[in-house]
């Protein structure tokens, strides 16, 4: 049974008891469902006043007021084996690779961007001395 922690000491009040068991026969009610003047749908166990258009619901306790929806079984998904480049189509795979070698940089390239970007520090630097100068700072 689980149990909601509760600081030491506290009791927990009991909510309902009940000296008879559930009834095991069937146990039929009759509920009233209806519109009132305003337009709200009401639920009752007593009939509504005369002249409102009413539906009786039978309610039984021995009915599932659930039903639970059929399912249809679905087939475990292969788990995959090698790579993933090996499940997509022969065109896309060959794009794929295209773009890597176009996108793949080099060596010297990434020399000559780190140069450029020391450059366009450098020359940034440079620019907010001016303006401090013209400033007054």
């Amino acid at each position: 049974m689980w149990r909601l922690p509760l600081p030491e000491g506290t009791e927990t009040p009991t909510l309902m008891t009940m000296d008879k068991k559930l009834p095991e026969q069937e146990v039929v009610r009759q509920v009233y469902k209806w519109r009132d003047a305003e337009g709200v749908l009401q639920y009752s166990d007593a009939p509504p006043p005369e002249g409102v258009n009413v539906d009786v619901i039978s309610v039984s306790n021995k009915t599932n007021i659930i039903q639970s929806v059929p399912t249809e079984k679905k087939e475990e998904p292969q788990v995959a084996t090698g790579s993933p480049r090996d499940a997509l189509p022969p065109e896309t795979r060959k794009t794929l690779e295209d773009a890597e070698n176009k996108d793949t940089l080099s060596f010297e390239r990434a020399l000559n961007l780190m140069d450029e970007a020391k450059a366009v520090r450098d020359l940034m630097n440079e620019r907010n001395k001016q303006l401090q100068q013209v400033n007054g700072g």
